[in-house]
């Protein structure tokens, strides 16, 4: 018999990567139908009484500061699995495996009297409270990566001006990775130490390029990141101008690298400027975004996230030999395409469409980006593609981010818990309609212990089928905890083609579909 249970804890909060964590881990332990720890909030409530896991009546009383867990199963375990929620929050937990000291603190004064020598907070608290939090933490001279989201625009601007005059960073809002003196913070990868700095409006997008310059044997000096909004010209590029300037004041650093998705036009045009003026060299790619050459030999500006890392280490000090051995093999042939097709018959004519199942927004992008010269009309919840009614009921070619925030209502990034990902893979396996299906592997800290082995299960029974084919690539180091050669060999036992980098995975099944469609492979 299905049962439902919950428990709610007064004046109690947690961070929301920590409290996706014990749900997923909770999920994934349990025979449940579905498990959710989230904070009292208005839009966490909606999500409990949308996914069932509580009633009307049953909610009216929690406010935003309660903690709420709630599990939906087989009523001789319900009991148990709120016994391990709850034991895993009190075992509180990081979000990384960083080396740092965690001081038991009540609130940023009290952390800075007991730990004089920080000189960042890291904060994550609901969005109402985040700018508060973000003011104390700036009055106490610290930098800030504020994780919180929905905070309004203006007050973001707010900050990031006030950081400025202080010499502060102000990383965010909704800025979930960097890596500052080594220190992977979020969502980040465990990469080397060496001579890159990188400053980045997009998560994944620093996670593709410091990833791929770890593989090449380089390493990187910081990795500062701004939050999405900040190349808006609302904004103006406040934290990025402000991590180029602490870049080119850090003695390690000797190449700088700009990550975005499409910037305003005024904001474009002012970053342009500070590379131009910029004494270090400088690679820039705004995503999706056509951007003139820059009159300056050092700024080089990159199509994709491969370009990127390729270009910021060819111009970095260092083991010249790796650098050529990496740009070689990054190098993408289409001459060895027909060896991914060579063992396979022409498919059904019915096959035509290529699915693109994303867990990272800015490695989604990239995708649209490079596909819209080859498919007439690309259906995505991005902007870059045509708007789609239903993304988890695709038709024709379509490319979802399945982390948009449509599609995280009442449950845990895709990156955190894959279930969603897999759910869409094992259907789009077995479409007699699909060519192709795309996808992306984010490892790092955060992320899903072993996403390779839930691929593998979702997709199990069709490894002997020609079509469709499956094209990956996987963002991550030998470092993370994941361990990248062990996911790829898993992912390629499984029989999916891995790619070297999320700009060669499309580049791959973009000229499968191109093949088929002209059948030049089988002539």
């Amino acid at each position: 018999m299905v049962s439902r249970k919950h428990r709610v804890v007064g004046d109690t909060y947690a961070d929301s990567v920590k409290l996706m964590q014990i749900s997923s881990d909770v999920l994934e332990s349990y025979d449940l139908e579905d498990a959710s720890a989230v904070m009292g909030t208005e839009n966490n409530r909606k999500q409990l009484s949308d996914a069932n896991l509580l009633d009307q009546d049953q909610l009216a009383d929690i406010d935003p500061d309660d903690l709420v867990m709630a599990v939906r199963g087989p009523e001789e375990i319900v009991s148990d699995a709120l016994d391990e929620m709850e034991s895993q929050l009190s075992a509180g937990g990081s979000t990384g495996s960083a080396t740092v000291d965690e001081i038991p603190a009540k609130s940023i004064e009290r952390g800075v009297q007991q730990f004089e020598e920080a000189n960042l907070a890291l904060i994550s608290v609901p969005g109402k409270y985040a700018p508060q939090e973000a003011w104390k933490a700036l009055n106490q001279g610290l930098h800030v990566q504020l994780f919180s989201d929905n905070v309004d625009i203006e007050t973001e601007r707010e900050l990031k001006q006030h950081g400025r005059q202080e010499e502060l960073l102000v990383m965010g809002p909704d800025c979930g990775t960097a890596i500052i003196n080594n220190v992977p913070l979020g969502f980040a990868n465990s990469v080397s130490e060496g001579n890159i700095g990188l400053v980045s409006a997009s998560g994944t997008g620093l996670q593709e390029v410091s990833t791929l310059i770890d593989r090449a044997g380089y390493g990187i000096s910081q990795a500062i990141g701004t939050g999405g909004r900040d190349l808006k010209d609302e904004v103006g590029g406040i934290g990025m101008l402000q991590g180029i300037d602490a870049l080119v004041d850090d003695s390690d650093t000797e190449v700088i690298v700009l990550i975005s998705k499409p910037p305003g036009s005024e904001t474009r045009d002012k970053l342009l400027k500070a590379a131009s003026e910029c004494p270090k060299p400088t690679v820039v790619n705004f995503i999706g975004t056509s951007v003139d050459a820059v009159d300056t030999d050092h700024v080089v500006i990159a199509e994709t996230l491969e370009d990127t890392a390729r270009e910021a280490v060819s111009q970095a000090p260092g083991p010249d030999a790796e650098a050529e051995q990496f740009t070689q093999k990054m190098e993408f042939n289409e001459q060895s395409m027909p060896e991914v097709l060579s063992k396979r018959s022409s498919p059904e004519a019915s096959r035509k469409y290529v699915r693109g199942l994303y867990t990272g927004g800015t490695l989604c992008s990239e995708a649209i980006s490079i596909l819209n010269s080859e498919l007439e009309t690309i259906g995505s919840n991005l902007s870059l593609g045509e708007p789609m009614d239903e993304p988890l009921v695709p038709s024709g070619h379509t490319i979802v981010d399945l982390g948009e925030d449509e599609l995280t209502q009442g449950r845990p990034h895709p990156m955190i818990d894959p279930e969603l990902r897999d759910e869409q893979l094992r259907q789009a396996t077995r479409d007699s309609e699909v060519l192709v299906v795309l996808f992306d592997v984010v490892l790092g800290h955060g992320a899903h212990a072993n996403p390779a082995e839930g691929i593998a299960n979702a997709i199990s029974g069709t490894e002997d089928n020609e079509w469709p084919v499956l094209v990956a690539s996987v963002t991550g180091t030998e470092s993370d905890p994941q361990g990248l050669s062990d996911q790829v060999q898993t992912l390629r036992d499984a029989g999916v083609h891995v790619a070297e980098s999320n700009a060669e995975a499309v580049q791959t099944a973009k000229l499968i579909h191109s093949s088929v469609q002209n059948r030049g492979v089988y002539e």
